[in-house]
């Protein structure tokens, strides 16, 4: 998981329309007399949310808009693994049925994650501000009356200042050191509740995306090393880019950007980010990151 302060950037103002028809459908929701009311029409209207020319309109548009969002290639927003395909409720609806129709509340999740993992689960701090997790379950009286959320939330936080990627642990995730008792709640609370160590699939993506980081961050700094065309078809891992009929600053020049662009939009950013940030204690990445300092701020 990662913060999306570039990408938020893109994350447009929804047109007139778009926003006309999620306040109509939230307004529906909240006409309801009873909070269980609330929650029960939540659920049905979302079902049907695109059954009507407006809303398959508007909810094409907030696709469109979340696709822009993703962190690389549509990855999930949470495991940064399978093609996100849901438009998942931070805040579940079954617990806040007032942010069921609220652009804020929305980010593009995988199905496993959206279906299979966090489903309704969520925790509050209760009171807010304090280190007291409340779990929501259906034992708990709502409405809840906290929404100090307890889950790291990637569009408005970095979760990187609360996690590291243990790269001596098989690239598991862990808490960052030197947080508070509430910020080790969290951190641990989001592992757990997304299963981000223990789904085998993202743990062994996750240490494949680092043999790849590297990989790629070497063959830059070979090819930003090259003086002739000879060494540059020799420093490039498919040979074939290199035209020997045409001139060696421009081919090296666009090899380079092209290598740029494939760390930048590979899947498992946050362990890119991770090898930016612990580059220091690896010598391996240490020594490549000094030969291409501009690769830290990617």
């Amino acid at each position: 998981m990662i913060h999306l302060p570039s990408k938020k950037a893109r994350r447009k103002v929804l047109s007139t329309a778009t926003q006309t028809e999620l306040a109509r459908q939230q307004k529906v929701v909240d006409n309801e007399p009873t909070f269980a009311a609330q929650v029960a029409k939540a659920q049905t209207r979302w079902k049907s949310k695109e059954s009507g020319q407006s809303g398959k309109h508007a909810f094409a548009e907030i696709k469109q808009q979340l696709r822009a969002l993703t962190i690389s290639t549509q990855a999930c927003s949470y495991c940064e693994y399978s093609e996100g395909e849901d438009i998942e409720h931070i805040y579940p609806k079954s617990w806040f049925p007032q942010r069921t129709f609220v652009w804020d509340n929305y980010l593009l999740a995988c199905k496993t994650c959206n279906t299979s993992f966090k489903r309704n689960g969520f925790a509050v701090f209760n009171p807010a501000g304090s280190s007291h997790v409340l779990h929501l379950t259906p034992q708990v009286a709502g409405p809840v009356g906290s929404t100090d959320a307890v889950l790291l939330n990637p569009l408005v936080e970095n979760p990187l200042d609360w996690l590291i990627i243990d790269f001596q642990a098989g690239c598991a995730f862990a808490q960052a050191s030197q947080l508070s008792t509430r910020d080790q709640k969290r951190a641990d609370y989001t592992i757990e509740l997304l299963q981000l160590n223990f789904r085998a699939e993202l743990s062994k993506a996750r240490r494949i995306a680092h043999r790849h980081f590297i990989g790629l961050l070497r063959e830059y700094v070979e090819v930003k090393l090259t003086t002739t065309l000879a060494q540059l078809a020799a420093a490039v891992n498919e040979p074939h880019v290199v035209d020997l009929n045409q001139p060696f600053r421009g081919q090296r020049a666009r090899i380079m950007a092209s290598l740029r662009r494939a760390i930048r939009t590979h899947p498992h950013p946050a362990v890119w980010q991770e090898l930016q940030r612990q580059q220091l204690t690896m010598p391996q990445a240490a020594k490549l990151f000094q030969d291409a300092p501009e690769a830290l701020i990617w």
